[in-house]
């Protein structure tokens, strides 16, 4: 009995003494939450539910989840036309469900959410594939544009852009797409959104109504504008401006600089600079820092930024209040 007692002694005290030492800021695991198996699908053999958002969609001040797969891949566009939504809480329980099947996007793709219309419950506002629509490949022709009731998924809003017809891509530059919520309008919130597709730069209100589009020439890959354009007020005039590393759009899409700057401008922003009442455009192709007129406040140079993948802005000297 004894013997059996430091045994067990023994074996408590190893498996103690191998559980990790919990460091301060280390990250500790809150929660494990599955996505519902009715909400997976499989594809060569492969289980899955696809690229994921965040959004509080019930309006009870808890975050929820969205499940998203497209009918395209990197191969066909990265993840352009989604075709198949899922939404569910914390718990695991399912929201609703919208379309079918979908593959896995290998990019994030044109999916948002956000109380757009401020009913203090948010919105999904997504790009659609249309099913039974034949398309030139690499085209928007079977796309539309849908705003649907984040609590039922029911489409509150639905247009197919003229424009699609015209908008068709292909390679890296064609694969990222994201919808950028905006203020474009200097309403009391954003109520607008802006999308890169391509060359094209497109901006909607949150009736769906195309404001504006601008179309560059730049196509060379490592040569292109940002992947990803950033929106933020650069001009303090209580609206937005579009940053895309070559360009420096205004709120009206009017061009206020136009500059093919640093390879590699993968990665943009414009946020606070000089101090806490001044934003910059920043650009992470050769790491430049730029105002509204294009006229650089800063440039690192290719020697230090030779593929400016990665950007981040903040105030990381706090013992510094003169500086940003």
């Amino acid at each position: 009995m004894l013997s059996e007692i430091k045994t067990h002694k023994s074996l408590l005290t190893k498996e103690v003494c191998a559980q990790p030492v919990i460091k301060k800021g280390d990250p500790l695991l809150f929660s494990k939450i599955d996505v519902p198996s009715e909400l997976l699908t499989t594809n060569d053999s492969l289980t899955f539910g696809g690229d994921i958002r965040m959004g509080d969609l019930t309006g009870d001040g808890q975050v929820d989840f969205l499940v998203y797969r497209s009918e395209d891949n990197a191969h066909d566009g990265g993840g352009i036309k989604p075709c198949f939504w899922g939404a569910f809480t914390q718990d695991g329980e399912i929201l609703w469900q919208r379309g079918t099947g979908g593959e896995q996007p290998s990019r994030p793709g044109p999916v948002a959410i956000f109380d757009i219309d401020q009913d203090e419950v948010s919105e999904i506002i997504t790009f659609a594939h249309q099913s039974g629509v034949d398309a030139p490949h690499g085209s928007l022709q079977d796309v539309e544009i849908l705003i649907m009731d984040g609590q039922t998924g029911e489409v509150e809003r639905q247009v197919k852009p003229e424009i699609f017809q015209d908008i068709q891509g292909k390679g890296a530059n064609w694969v990222h797409q994201r919808i950028l919520i905006a203020n474009l309008r200097g309403q009391d919130t954003p109520r607008d959104f802006v999308i890169k597709l391509g060359t094209y730069v497109l901006a909607f209100d949150d009736q769906l109504n195309l404001l504006w589009s601008y179309q560059h020439d730049w196509r060379e890959y490592s040569r292109v504008p940002a992947y990803i354009p950033s929106v933020g007020d650069i001009d303090n005039d209580s609206k937005d401006e579009v940053n895309g590393g070559y360009y420096l759009l205004d709120d009206d899409g009017g061009i206020l600089w136009e500059e093919m700057l640093g390879r590699h401008m993968d990665a943009v922003a414009i946020d606070y600079w000089d101090d806490l009442t001044k934003k910059r455009a920043f650009a992470s192709g050769f790491g430049h820092v730029l105002d509204e007129k294009g006229n650089i406040i800063l440039k690192l140079g290719e020697e230090v930024v030779p593929h400016g993948q990665e950007l981040r802005v903040g105030h990381f000297d706090s013992t510094n209040d003169d500086s940003l």
